[in-house]
């Protein structure tokens, strides 16, 4: 009994799985794609609203703001979602 359960000494497993991830990824292209600029969008809207001087009132930056963040992390939870669950093409 020297513990080798908890250590990885098989580099080409760990090879194999990384492979398998890309794979994945490049399989579930289109709607990580689709995701991903989402996300980005979103960013930049909160960006824009909080970092330029955009004249809207305090009310409507929030709501923004809430809409923008909701955005981003329903689309990380989707492109999640899609890697590892769904989207079988």
């Amino acid at each position: 009994m020297q513990g080798t359960a908890l250590v990885n000494r098989n580099p080409k497993e760990r090879t194999c799985k990384t492979l398998e991830l890309f794979y994945l990824i490049q399989e579930r292209a289109l709607p990580f794609s689709i995701l991903a600029l989402l996300m980005m969008a979103s960013a930049v809207v909160v960006y824009v609203v909080w970092k330029r001087q955009v004249s809207l009132p305090l009310p409507l930056r929030i709501f923004t703001t809430v809409v923008c963040l909701t955005c981003i992390i329903g689309s990380a939870g989707l492109m999640l979602f899609t890697l590892f669950v769904g989207y079988n093409a």
